[in-house]
């Protein structure tokens, strides 16, 4: 899944997808170095939820969170 929509939208989409999610599928979202500040509870949600293993990534503009659904 990829999540790329309004910032304050990206926790709703998180919860209404994540249960959708397989095991070992991957959710990625965009702008979370950029555009850090406004997703810092997103951030948090993705890097502290125990169904996920996330990693940061910045390999161009904007930067990605990668989760895989454990």
């Amino acid at each position: 899944m990829f999540i790329d929509i309004w910032k304050q939208g990206y926790i709703p989409c998180l919860k209404l997808a994540l249960p959708k999610v397989r095991p070992g599928g991957v959710i990625v979202a965009h702008n979370v170095t950029n555009l850090r500040d406004e997703l810092v509870d997103f951030i948090h949600e993705v890097t502290t939820n125990p169904q996920l293993q996330t990693t940061i990534e910045n390999p161009g503009p904007g930067g990605f969170s990668v989760s895989i659904k454990r």
